[in-house]
């Protein structure tokens, strides 16, 4: 079943990006590995970080080494930023119809959407890639087709008894 509150898919794959990113804000990440892992299109997220690094928000570098990372500090970047540098501005004030398909002046359906849309942009606003990111249980994380990607995630070893 649907939820009523859905994003868009490049908006999902920016702010999932953002958030694996703002993990090891000072390190390289690289595209493959993050598509790989979340499964995405390597087009659709060409597509969404080229959004992101026009926002300031990402930046790449290029080569054998290279790869993308935060531009920004992110204590300092929100997910609403992030949505907004994909989607667009977030309307706070919006029904669900056009007011071509429902004239009416004072719905009470409209009234509550535009108050769920308010309460969710200010969510968006006061949520840091850093504080959402830290919330994050990564250590299950195990991307598309439950492969474990122990060169990403660098899970400790751990040592066991021989014969065990």
């Amino acid at each position: 079943m649907a939820g009523v509150i859905q994003l868009s898919e490049a908006a999902s794959i920016g702010i999932h990006t953002a958030l694996w990113l703002a993990r090891t804000p000072d390190e390289l990440s690289r595209s493959s590995e993050i598509c790989r892992l979340f499964g995405f299109s390597e087009a659709h997220f060409a597509k969404v970080m080229q959004d992101l690094s026009r926002a300031g928000i990402v930046e790449s570098v290029r080569g054998p080494r290279g790869g993308s990372r935060l531009a920004r500090d992110p204590a300092g970047v929100t997910l609403l930023e992030v949505f907004e540098a994909i989607d667009g501005t977030l309307a706070a004030d919006r029904c669900l119809l056009s007011p071509k398909a429902c004239p009416a002046r004072c719905c009470p359906i409209g009234r509550e959407i535009a108050g769920l849309n308010r309460r969710l942009r200010k969510t968006l606003a006061d949520a840091t890639l850093k504080a959402m990111s830290a919330e994050t249980d990564w250590s299950g994380f195990t991307g598309q087709a439950g492969v474990n990607s122990q060169k990403t995630m660098k899970q400790p070893k751990t040592k066991t008894k021989q014969g065990e």
